[in-house]
């Protein structure tokens, strides 16, 4: 049996940005992008990064290691230059790019 496709999940929303979604009743992004995973792609695994919440990556994986980066959004923004949880996610994108992985 092949291995299955691995994606990586980037939900960039801070916790408190995830908390007042969550009090209005909405659904969190990457919550959504899984169920779009699991419904196109039901043998896929998966793994999420939260990098407002941590600077580590899943497993210690680099993007080299997924089929594709997922990028859900957040409300931070490039503009956003000394926040180091924007700069987490730019460095991601880069090297996703500089390996190849294709991102989305």
């Amino acid at each position: 049996m092949a291995n299955p496709l691995r994606f990586l999940i980037v939900d960039g929303y801070p916790s408190d940005s995830r908390d007042e979604l969550e009090r209005a009743g909405m659904k969190l992004a990457w919550r959504l992008y899984l169920d779009m995973v699991r419904r196109l792609v039901p043998d896929a695994a998966h793994a999420l990064w939260l990098p407002s919440d941590t600077a580590e990556l899943p497993d210690g994986l680099g993007p080299e290691h997924y089929a594709a980066v997922l990028w859900t959004g957040c409300n931070l923004t490039i503009y956003h230059h000394g926040d180091e949880r924007v700069q987490r996610q730019i460095a991601l994108c880069r090297r996703a790019y500089e390996v190849g992985t294709p991102q989305f």
